[in-house]
């Protein structure tokens, strides 16, 4: 039985600055190739060598080290929506420890102004993605 991804990515220029303040081309590029497997968010099979974490009722967080980004620990942070996953920042994580408050705040911010049509939207991966 052939499944059909269930979301639409949506990835914001914000976030898209997060990333390229701190990643090669290369590691972006990688990060890239992360994001667009989010279409397939909910189906364990599809993206079960991920590691997403819960952070709050509205926030997702993708972790990912090691390969391409060596010692880096990348961190996605994203909402689901009805149809879609919003990619909200990207982060370079160096603190022990949980998310600082001040990344999460501004991610509800960005969620925020998404909702609003005030967030420049980077680009859409399609659910045929």
């Amino acid at each position: 039985m052939r499944t059909e991804p269930r979301y639409e990515v949506v990835v914001l220029q914000a976030a898209v600055d997060d990333a390229r303040k701190f990643l090669s081309q290369v590691q972006y590029a990688h990060a890239v190739s992360l994001v667009r497997r989010l279409v397939w968010f909910g189906d364990a099979k599809k993206i079960a060598d991920l590691d997403i974490r819960r952070l709050d009722r509205k926030l997702w967080e993708l972790r990912d080290k090691g390969g391409v980004l060596g010692r880096l620990n990348l961190r996605v942070f994203f909402s689901v929506l009805s149809d879609e996953v919003v990619v909200l920042k990207t982060y370079k994580k160096e603190e022990d420890g949980q998310t600082p408050r001040h990344v999460k705040l501004l991610c509800h911010d960005r969620l925020e102004d998404y909702g609003r049509g005030l967030a420049r939207v980077f680009i859409r991966y399609p659910r045929s993605a």
